[in-house]
């Protein structure tokens, strides 16, 4: 196997193909959150219980939601300001909130832009946030075959290298 322009360029195109489908769902749902689209939850009240703070416990939102529905499945507990979550949040989920009657427990139905952009934060299924770090590697490749592609051109090299000068030096000084 050579390490030549061809190799590289095959490179670069498969890995790209590979990866473009979640990176262009990163790039919607980054300019989404960061214009303001943030999605939409709908929120089911479900019912009140006695539990503290230090019982919203794996076990004990277990045996919960166990008494509200016995096939719900959730991978983790992530504790928030005033209670729990049920997670991943990538798919509907359970609400904990303290309050002065109790804690609430809710259902919440996010939107599809609601999933997909806790799926860009990482609070997807595990098996998907490896797929994220693989293709997090990818997209590594995919810029320095591209920076390498562009050197290997004579006519391009000194606007490539100044561009990318110019972007390092944005986010250098940011």
């Amino acid at each position: 196997m050579k390490f030549n322009r061809p190799f590289f360029i095959k490179i670069h195109l498969y890995l790209s193909a590979l990866a473009s489908p979640l990176l262009l769902m990163m790039a919607f749902t980054g300019v989404s959150y960061l214009l303001g689209f943030k999605g939409s939850e709908i929120i089911e009240p479900v019912k009140v219980v006695q539990l503290s703070k230090a019982q919203l416990t794996k076990e004990n939102i277990s045996l919960e939601l166990n008494e509200i529905d016995e096939n719900f499945d959730f991978a983790y507990i992530k504790k928030v300001g005033d209670g729990a979550i049920t997670r991943p949040t990538t798919r509907n989920y359970y609400k904990f909130q303290l309050k002065e009657d109790g804690t609430h427990i809710s259902y919440v139905k996010p939107s599809l832009l609601k999933k997909l952009i806790e799926l860009h934060k990482g609070h997807g299924p595990q098996f998907l946030r490896y797929v994220e770090k693989i293709i997090g590697v990818f997209l590594l490749l995919i810029i320095l075959s591209g920076l390498y592609l562009a050197y290997t051109m004579k006519k391009e090299r000194k606007i490539v290298g100044v561009l990318f000068l110019i972007g390092l030096s944005v986010y250098l000084f940011m």
